[in-house]
């Protein structure tokens, strides 16, 4: 639970998005996730709004994954800051080469 703790709270939305064709909805993205397009363009929500470590300067935050991208909630960032989007490519670029890009040839 520190990993949540050190998150922070997911603030609240009065907006809500229901997805059918993936059973999930978007609640605390989804200001942004319209803002952004929507499912016209970063896809349907895959999941629930999870707490994970990012990767690249380990702290804990907000996430949650859609089918083109995934969306991060820092609270310890300000103002519009506080709502990233990250690229699912990048994501699994690195787990597949965690050393970096092979020698291309």
């Amino acid at each position: 639970m520190a990993a949540a703790a050190s998150a922070g709270s997911l603030p609240a939305s009065q907006e809500y998005y229901y997805a059918d064709a993936t059973s999930h909805s978007v609640s605390a993205f989804a200001a942004n996730y319209a803002t952004l397009g929507g499912p016209g363009s970063i896809g349907y929500p895959l999941t629930q709004p999870f707490v994970e470590e990012n990767a690249a300067n380990g702290r804990w935050c907000w996430v949650q994954y859609f089918e083109k991208g995934v969306m991060e909630y820092h609270s310890e960032e300000i103002g519009a800051n506080q709502y990233q989007l990250a690229s699912l490519g990048v994501w699994r670029f690195s787990q597949k080469y965690p050393n970096g890009a092979p020698n291309a040839k």
